[in-house]
């Protein structure tokens, strides 16, 4: 059985988009868990026109201030 072009394009679009979503989604995860460990040197690195970028900066910034004290 044959798919059409149009259906192909769009699983690949699908999935790519889902990819770009998740993605950061799971590092900002494993990042948070590793900090909720005390673990303070991590640092959260997103793309810059990552969606999430304005939390993890916040987070960033909290961190860096949990350092100093």
């Amino acid at each position: 059985v044959s798919l059409p072009p149009v259906i192909v394009l769009l699983v690949i679009l699908g999935i790519s988009l889902t990819h770009r979503l998740v993605g950061p989604l799971e590092r900002l995860e494993d990042d948070i868990c590793k900090i909720s460990e005390g673990d303070y040197s991590v640092r959260i690195n997103l793309r810059k026109d990552d969606d999430l970028r304005p939390i993890a900066d916040v987070i960033n910034h909290i961190i860096d201030k949990l350092e100093k004290k």
